[in-house]
């Protein structure tokens, strides 16, 4: 009886121990998000509507401990992204892993959100329209360029359409929904576009966002803005 007793007071220590943890984390999120919205943002000559993020072209090496990780970081990167007014947020999986753990990545983005704050969901099961009005930010998983080219030919193929490249990059771009990515951060020792899509990409800033992505954190991510804040896109000139 009395080791029962124990046993319960300290998993209720724990559990509070817990909470306290977790309640200090989101009020260290709410007075970062508000930093950035009051004092830094104005600091920013501009921001990029729609990020889009390259994920790892290797597999983790344990994935039942780096996904956990990993779906934390690229929650934390939908919310950083709400709180300085991005709009559309995009993840590139070359590996096709994130597609499998995609429910639970919506369903963690949800609950670290408030009332007044939109997740809106471009996905197989969702249309991704919706008419709210406050803040609110887009996301969707994209699939390699090369699959994503031979899924428009395969349906347009069922149409009467004859089959040319502006009626294929017409198809693509209306299947995209997003608008093209002003900014790409990518992980790693170099830049491997690994398939992306290149018909989005024409005027991407892509920078380089550190070696590994469970080590990136909201300082990184402000630095990485500062940086696109300062580039200079000549368009070719």
């Amino acid at each position: 009886m009395v080791s029962d007793y124990f046993y319960y007071v300290l998993w209720l220590l724990a559990h509070t121990v817990v909470a306290l943890i977790t309640q200090t984390r989101d009020v260290y999120l709410l007075v970062y998000n508000r930093l950035l919205r009051g004092d830094k943002l104005p600091q920013l000559r501009k921001l990029p509507q729609h990020l889009t993020v390259l994920l790892p072209s290797s597999p983790p090496t344990s994935p039942a401990s780096t996904n956990s990780k990993h779906l934390d970081i690229l929650v934390n990167l939908v919310l950083w992204s709400l709180a300085t007014n991005i709009q559309y947020v995009s993840f590139y999986d070359p590996l096709g892993l994130l597609v499998k753990w995609e429910d639970e990545l919506m369903k963690r983005i949800q609950s670290r959100m408030n009332k007044s704050q939109r997740l809106i969901w471009h996905g197989a099961n969702t249309t991704g329209k919706n008419g709210f009005a406050g803040p609110k930010v887009h996301v969707k998983i994209l699939s390699a360029g090369r699959a994503a080219l031979v899924d428009a030919c395969r349906q347009l193929s069922h149409t009467e359409q004859v089959l040319t490249v502006p009626i294929i990059s017409k198809h693509l771009l209306t299947n995209y929904e997003f608008p093209d990515p002003q900014l790409a951060i990518y992980f790693g020792e170099y830049l491997n576009l690994c398939g992306y899509p290149p018909w989005q990409i024409r005027l991407t800033e892509f920078i380089h966002a550190g070696r590994h992505l469970h080590a990136f954190d909201e300082r990184e991510f402000f630095s990485v803005l500062q940086f696109y804040s300062k580039c200079q896109q000549r368009v070719g000139k």
